[in-house]
């Protein structure tokens, strides 16, 4: 073992990169993981020293040594693996993401579902447990997920709309599962402009808009297979983290997801004139 000499200064704590094999590519070159894998010069000990990273401690890795490994990406930083979820944490060390992950312990989702949509949501509020997203059902979440059997009533939005709260549309629709739109009030069109600008072509849908969520109106509850089931589900908490996360996420789409189906949909992305909802970017506007 030649390695020696100290690497203070470099407030890292490496790890090898989780999931990556540490393989002999040929006498001169070891490489790290094959998706697609990264090759590095093999040197006397490396590969000793990369299986037994813990055991070596990073003050027998010269400071130049460790800066070249982890900027290729062989080792990865694994400071704040210590907080659950642990998985989570480990996987995003490969996106450089790790903090933005942690920073999920401090978010919060509200989730709520009727008779039958209760499995579909069971398995959202799993996965984003998972993943380390805190799953209310009171006050003052920052994003609001709604899942409804068929069309929901659109007086469950109003308030949404009005004090500014990120939501979330699910319907589950016969045998399939339909996935937005996210609505950011002021922002994004909500669920009104939807209507409004689809009763420009279809004439009756005011009639119907006016019975979603009725008592009156007998709805069989919905036929959603295992499979479907936990598909939309992923795909809910896959747009819900992605949102939560800061990223480009789906809005002003709905997702589709089925038996062998998974089709995107496209929604109207400009606000109706009508709709009261266009004058919220105006008033945050006014307001800074």
């Amino acid at each position: 073992m030649r390695f020696g000499g100290h690497s203070e200064g470099m407030a890292i704590r490496p790890a090898l990169r989780p999931g990556a094999p540490v393989l002999r590519r040929d006498s001169n070159h070891l490489q790290i993981g094959t998706s697609p894998g990264i090759v590095i010069r093999d040197r006397p000990g490396l590969m000793h020293l990369l299986l037994h990273l813990e055991e070596v401690g990073t003050t027998h890795i010269p400071a130049d040594l460790l800066q070249e490994l982890t900027a290729l990406g062989v080792l990865v930083d694994s400071t704040l693996w210590g907080s659950p979820p642990d998985d989570e944490l480990r996987a995003h060390t490969l996106t450089g993401s790790v903090e933005q992950a942690a920073a999920r312990a401090h978010t919060s989702v509200a989730v709520h579902s009727d008779a039958g949509t209760n499995r579909v949501a069971a398995s959202v509020v799993q996965l984003l447990n998972d993943s380390g997203v805190t799953v209310l059902n009171d006050v003052d979440p920052e994003l609001l997920v709604v899942i409804t059997t068929a069309e929901p009533s659109r007086h469950l939005f109003v308030d949404a709309v009005r004090d500014g709260l990120d939501h979330l549309i699910v319907r589950c629709d016969e045998n399939r599962v339909l996935i937005g739109p996210l609505v950011v009030p002021g922002r994004t069109p909500c669920l009104s402009c939807y209507d409004l600008n689809r009763s420009q072509w279809d004439r009756s849908w005011p009639a119907l808009v006016r019975q979603f969520g009725s008592p009156s109106v007998h709805v069989n509850l919905p036929a959603i297979t295992h499979l479907t089931e936990h598909a939309a589900a992923g795909e809910i908490a896959g747009m819900v983290l992605e949102h939560l996360d800061g990223g480009p996420s789906a809005r002003g789409l709905v997702l589709s997801v089925g038996p062998h189906q998974r089709e995107r949909e496209s929604w109207p992305l400009k606000f109706h004139p009508r709709c009261s909802c266009s004058l919220l970017p105006l008033e945050s506007s006014a307001s800074t």
